[in-house]
């Protein structure tokens, strides 16, 4: 009976050196699990704050995209305004060198221009003066 007892003890040790082997490779895995687990976490904040600063970059981005055909466009009006100043002023100096012309002409008969000034083309002053306000209010927008 001894024998079988000290065959029986042998045993235990065995089972009892395996399950702690067993058990020492389970929590060795557990802990490689972990790190691992922890590492992945970490690289996926990383990520993500790398995304929103991306995303941050971006909004800037489309911001000064949109800022600049803003001011693109307040160029190409500025443009148009300058077109329109340097028309309103041919125009100007187109009647005013009419006005000179007619002077000029009339030579010693100012007095009989200026009596007849009322006989001026009615359509023409109508172009004038409706011309003039148009120019001048797109210049002030």
């Amino acid at each position: 009976m001894s024998l079988f007892f000290s065959f029986k003890q042998a045993r235990i040790a065995l089972e009892r050196r395996r399950f702690l082997k067993n058990a020492e490779t389970a929590v060795q895995q557990q802990a490689m699990w972990s790190n691992f687990a922890h590492e992945m976490t970490a690289e996926f904040r990383g990520l993500c704050a790398e995304e929103q600063e991306l995303e941050k970059l971006h909004d800037l981005r489309n911001k000064v995209k949109v800022e600049r055909e803003h001011w693109d466009d307040l160029v190409s009006s500025s443009s148009q305004n300058s077109h329109l100043v340097s028309k309103a002023t041919r125009l100007w100096e187109s009647t005013l060198s009419r006005k000179n012309a007619s002077t000029v002409q009339s030579g010693d008969h100012t007095s009989s221009h200026l009596e007849d000034k009322e006989q001026i083309d009615g359509s023409y002053i109508k172009y004038i003066s409706i011309s003039i306000p148009q120019i001048s209010m797109s210049i002030h927008k």
